[in-house]
């Protein structure tokens, strides 16, 4: 027993001493376009925009619990409500596990009379060391992995706007009891 913990504590010692403590700078990473940054998408509705807002506001505080996100800013004279919030995305497999990394966003709901807009940007990496925009990787390697959080992150969002969509389409979250 005591020959295993040292033996996997001498590789622990090795693999963090060949992590490099500071990002490395590659000449040819040139940031994201910002069209490719963001996903924006419209939907027509037969709901009025009082009740479009209303809805949209009980289906974030439904479905958005992650202490970190929440609803930033609403303007019901404008029409506007602004959100944080978090997907994952997988990051590959490690010893067999999927390992899934979290991707912060901003979602800017805007609402018309039988309209919503929903703008999502500011992708956003986070683990325990950092936080980066997907779109400012810091070398080839990043860049590949940020590409491929950034397609996830936008395939999550857009299961998202269904589900907001569905729920605005049945009424919301009310029942008749």
């Amino acid at each position: 027993m005591k020959l295993i913990t040292l033996f996997l504590f001498t590789i622990l010692i090795l693999f963090t001493g060949c992590v490099p403590t500071q990002p490395i700078q590659v000449g040819n990473t040139q940031p994201l376009s910002e069209d490719s940054y963001k996903l924006q998408e419209t939907f027509d509705l037969n709901i009025s925009r009082n009740e479009v807002f209303d809805n949209v506001l009980e289906f974030i505080t439904l479905k958005v619990a992650d202490t970190k996100s929440g609803i930033e800013f609403k303007d019901r004279d404008n029409g506007k409500i602004i959100v944080k919030n978090r997907t994952q995305s997988s990051s590959g497999k490690v010893f067999g596990m999927v390992i899934m990394v979290d991707i912060y966003y901003t979602l800017q709901i805007d609402v018309k009379e039988n309209k919503i807009r929903l703008t999502y940007s500011n992708f956003t990496y986070v683990d325990e060391r950092h936080s980066r925009p997907l779109n400012n990787p810091q070398s080839n390697t990043e860049k590949k992995y940020f590409k491929k959080h950034l397609v996830q992150s936008k395939e999550n969002c857009k299961l998202f706007s269904q589900k907001l969509l569905k729920f605005l389409k049945t009424g919301g979250g009310g029942d008749n009891w």
